[in-house]
């Protein structure tokens, strides 16, 4: 953090380094801004939150091959991978004899 505030300071002068700051802090909030109102607008029109989508992505990557090899192998049942809510896994039977 020293570093950046060294370079700023070579860069902008002791001048204008304040006024470089309060541009930079006014774009953040900026910035902030209109990604909340991005985030609230998607959220209004498609009716599904940030959450679900976090929490499907989380679903999905315990569904990844290798998440699933890797508790499948794993001697120590206490392995952080296994049984996190994951669906079931399911047995497909052939055709019954007819």
């Amino acid at each position: 953090m020293m570093i950046l505030a060294v370079f700023a300071l070579l860069v902008f002068g002791p001048e204008r380094l304040p006024g470089a700051a309060n541009d930079a802090a006014r774009m953040l909030r900026q910035a902030r801004a209109a990604l909340r109102g991005t985030t609230s607008l998607i959220e209004e029109s498609t009716g599904i939150t940030a959450t679900e989508v976090r929490d499907q992505l989380e679903q999905l990557n315990r569904m990844r091959p290798q998440t699933i090899a890797q508790s499948l192998w794993s001697d120590d049942e206490s392995d952080p991978g296994r049984d996190k809510g994951g669906p079931e896994p399911q047995v497909l039977s052939g055709p019954s004899g007819a």
